[in-house]
């Protein structure tokens, strides 16, 4: 086995352990990340890469639904708030707009913030 298979399946295993608050956190920090990218992508204008990097984003997304418990009021607004962040990636790439993708970066970062303290 080459070492960047076993890299993989340790990264792999490592993620199907995490309790869900701290997948969840990690899921938001790879939104981050890939949100920025996307925003690279858009200032470069290379739109092959900005639209990859945007459904990317938006896959990473749809993951963080089934983590969310809809039988509270809470929840019932965090998926609200998800399901408004889906939204509005897509906006981003339907219209190439970089603020779009500046203000989904922004909440996430907030959403990162608060859920980071209540775990």
């Amino acid at each position: 086995m080459d070492i960047k298979m076993v890299s993989k399946l340790y990264k792999q295993n490592s993620l199907l352990t995490l309790p869900t608050g701290k997948l969840l956190l990690w899921l938001l920090d790879e939104t981050i990340k890939v949100v920025k990218k996307g925003i690279q992508a858009m200032h470069a204008i290379d739109i092959a890469e900005q639209n990859r990097q945007i459904q990317i984003a938006q896959q990473i997304v749809v993951e963080i639904i089934p983590l969310i418990n809809n039988s509270i009021d809470g929840g019932k607004k965090f998926m609200m708030l998800i399901d408004y962040i889906n939204r509005r990636l897509i906006e981003a790439n339907m219209n190439c707009d970089v603020l779009i993708l500046e203000e989904v970066e922004q909440f996430l970062n907030e959403l990162r913030s608060v859920w980071n303290e209540v775990i």
